[in-house]
Parts: C-alpha cells; structure tokens; sequence
C-alpha cells in the first residue's frame, strides 16, 4: 500500500504540472507564445549523369568497375588483379603485377588480345570481340562467353591460372585506350569482369 501512495503522489505531481504548464489551475500569466522555426529542407540532390561515350560504336557505361586509382603505378605496364570473397579463380585476394615483380606478355590478332603473366602465381588471360566489331577498338562489349567455345558473333573472355579455370563465364570487358603502330599493339588500357559458371562471386582486373 506504501507504492500505491507514493505512486498517487507522484501522478498528482505530474497532473499539477501539467496543468501548470497548459494555463489551467490558476489565474497566473499565460506563458509567452514559443516560436516556430520552420524545417530546413535540403536542395535536392541532382541526378548523376550518365558518363556513357556516345561517340564510340560500343558506348562505355559510367557506372562499370574500374581499378582504384591510388593502388596502381604510375607508369609502366602492370596487371590489376581484384578477386571478391568466394571467387573461384581469385580465391578471393588481390594482386598488382608490374615489371618489377613479374614477367608479363602481351599478344594481339584482329578481334583478340592474349596476357600471360609469370611470377609468384603464373595466369593467362584471353579476350576476343564480337565479330560485329571488326577490330580491336575502344569500347564496351557486354554477354561475353568462355572465349575457347565463344560464338564469334558475341565473343568471349577467360581469366584463369593456378590451375584454376571456368567451366563457362559470363562477363564483359572494356577497352579504355587503345594504340596500334603498324598493326602491332603498343598500348592498351583494358578492365573486365568475370563470372564462373555463369553467376557468383566475380574477379576483376
């Protein structure tokens, strides 16, 4: 019974207060009107524009993976490696090879270019161009399957080594920069993405 009247006196407290505060209970001055500051509404946010190329046959979408730039060299040739956590050729890890730490190849035909890097861990990398293409070019080419049993008409890609490989990918590849001299490939800025069998986690580079 104790609680119970302390509890009342408690409510009672509350109530007094209460009225105190809304005017009622007495003859006392009403309290001074509180000011109102209206909510500050922010500017809205302008859409992001689409960074696409259009002057190119194969436009590259802005919004694609590309390497962070603070963890690449500044010149010389390299190789960019980014394997996301369950990616089967990857295993997850990431590596930068450059010609201080690994040999590495280049090779190129018509449609296709070929890598092959030597070090602490040895890969090979094949990419070939839908046929509509032509050439090699700068661009975007998108639904590329394994290029060892790639229809010509769509083209292919395959990122592999370590004794790890695909049985079937998916992915694209761009073609950021690229300079031939002669026929012969002299410079290339190139990224793709990779999905084994079709889905999962994907490599990078």
């Amino acid at each position: 019974m104790k609680f119970i009247s302390i509890t009342k006196g408690v409510s009672g407290f509350l109530l007094a207060a209460m009225l105190a505060a809304c005017g009622g209970g007495g003859g006392g001055a009403a309290p001074p009107p509180v000011a109102t500051v209206p909510p500050v509404v922010a500017p809205p946010v302008p859409a992001q524009p689409d960074l696409a190329q259009p002057n190119l046959a194969y436009p590259i979408p802005g919004s694609l993976w590309s390497a962070p730039v603070a963890n690449l060299p500044t010149s010389g040739n390299y190789i960019y490696l980014q394997s996301t956590s369950g990616d089967y050729i990857g295993q997850g890890r990431t590596y930068l090879y450059t010609q201080a730490n690994a040999a590495m190849s280049f090779s190129s035909d018509t449609l296709g270019v070929e890598a092959r890097v030597a070090a602490n861990e040895n890969w090979n990398g094949r990419f070939r161009l839908p046929k509509a293409a032509g050439a090699l070019q700068a661009g975007y080419f998108k639904e590329l399957t394994r290029a060892a049993f790639s229809d010509p008409a769509v083209g292919g890609l395959d990122w592999s080594g370590e004794g790890r490989g695909c049985n079937t990918i998916k992915g694209w590849v761009v073609i950021d920069n690229i300079v031939q001299t002669g026929g012969m490939l002299s410079a290339l800025d190139m990224r793709f993405e990779q999905y084994c069998e079709g889905g999962g986690p994907p490599l990078r580079g």
